[in-house]
């Protein structure tokens, strides 16, 4: 397959401007470097008013774009669940919202469980991500699939990626208060409000 490269290469590539292709813990996803996000809409012939996600590979750097006031609320989730197939959905402002969700003022985070993706996100940074499939089109699970419809993409290689038994997009939560989250899409992760609720977050 053409346009396999290796976590560094990759990272190199992506990190100058070019988008990339890896596997997570659940579907494939297509990402760019925030800052060149705009690619993502335009591959995947996607609405701009349907964001991407700050994927990263540790909470700590997804956190620092969002507010004081909600910290221990993302941290108690992220705790909880990271790496795993969770999005959280809080409010956010600046540059990077901007660069994500043009259109509102929020912005959803993730860190995967996935070995190779989270040594690529290392090297990177946080990096903005959708699913890799053109939008309208049923997700795509397999490497041959993401580039038959993404030619010149390059990949994270090496393969085969790692086995998922995962094939649907994560779970989605939107913090809308101190304490309140809302279910927007349930996955894999089953999110359990009551444990979140009795579990305290030591800074």
């Amino acid at each position: 397959m053409q346009n396999l490269l290796s976590s560094k290469f990759l990272a190199d590539r992506i990190c100058a401007g070019s988008p990339g292709i890896f596997p997570t813990d659940t579907l494939p996803a297509i990402a760019t470097i925030p800052g060149k996000a705009k690619q993502i809409w335009e591959l995947k012939h996607r609405i701009k008013s349907k964001p991407l996600i700050l994927m990263g590979h540790e909470a700590e750097l997804l956190f620092k774009f969002i507010a004081q006031p909600i910290l221990s609320d993302c941290y108690k989730v992220g705790e909880r669940y990271w790496p795993g197939a969770l999005t959280i959905i809080v409010p956010a402002s600046g540059l990077i919202v901007k660069e994500l969700n043009p259109l509102g003022n929020s912005i959803g985070l993730r860190v995967p469980a996935c070995r190779s993706t989270l040594d690529l996100l290392s090297r990177t940074g946080p990096l903005a991500t959708s699913s890799a499939n053109i939008s309208g089109k049923y997700p795509y699970l397999f490497p041959h699939q993401v580039s038959a419809d993404f030619k010149n993409i390059p990949l994270l290689g090496p393969l085969p990626w790692p086995k998922n038994t995962i094939t649907t997009g994560s779970t989605i939560v939107e913090l809308y208060g101190s304490g309140k989250w809302k279910i927007h899409r349930q996955g894999t992760v089953i999110f359990n409000l009551s444990e979140l609720n009795n579990y305290k977050y030591q800074d």
